[in-house]
């Protein structure tokens, strides 16, 4: 709707958008193992901020009327998108007792793929009626969540995975 409703290339708009998005996708997400590792200060700045710069850039992808705006913000967020799934994957593997990984993951997976439907739904009907609120709404969800984020104490467990300084969890804990 955003491609259709604002910007001159349409559906190549939107194609030009979705590959930027998964542009991470080119180099894989093996850089991500390059990085050194970040202090448990840095750990919990990275995580906030990755939420907060996914909510900015869904408040800016409803504004945009260029093409290049799109594709630069969706290449940025695809970015931090590529970091975090594989450091949040990461952190749950390495706190969950193994004899609960597959359940676990399995719930993962649920919520990932299972409610991808039901959200695109309601997403899509929403941008029929204003797509502008539709990213704005988004994108205020997201800062919120970074902001809630911050206050969690399971903050320091993430970051603390994140940063190496975590033993996997021993059974039954956790």
């Amino acid at each position: 709707m955003l491609a259709n409703q604002r910007l001159a290339e349409g559906a190549t708009a939107y194609g030009l958008i979705l590959a930027a998005y998964a542009g991470r996708q080119l180099p894989g997400d093996h850089p991500v193992r390059a990085l050194p590792r970040l202090s448990l200060k840095w750990a919990k700045v990275c995580l906030v901020g990755l939420f907060a710069l996914f909510g900015v850039g869904m408040i800016g992808l409803g504004q945009i009327t260029a093409t290049w705006v799109g594709f630069g913000l969706m290449l940025v967020m695809g970015v931090g998108n590529g970091y975090l799934s594989i450091t949040l994957i990461t952190a749950i593997q390495h706190r969950t007792p193994r004899e609960l990984l597959g359940r676990i993951m399995g719930l993962v997976m649920l919520a990932n793929l299972g409610l991808l439907p039901i959200s695109q739904a309601l997403a899509g009907a929403l941008s029929r009626w204003n797509v502008t609120i539709l990213m704005v709404f988004g994108g205020v969800g997201m800062l919120l969540l970074a902001g809630w984020l911050m206050t969690q104490s399971g903050l320091e467990l993430l970051a603390a995975t994140m940063a190496g300084g975590s033993k996997p969890a021993p059974a039954g804990q956790d």
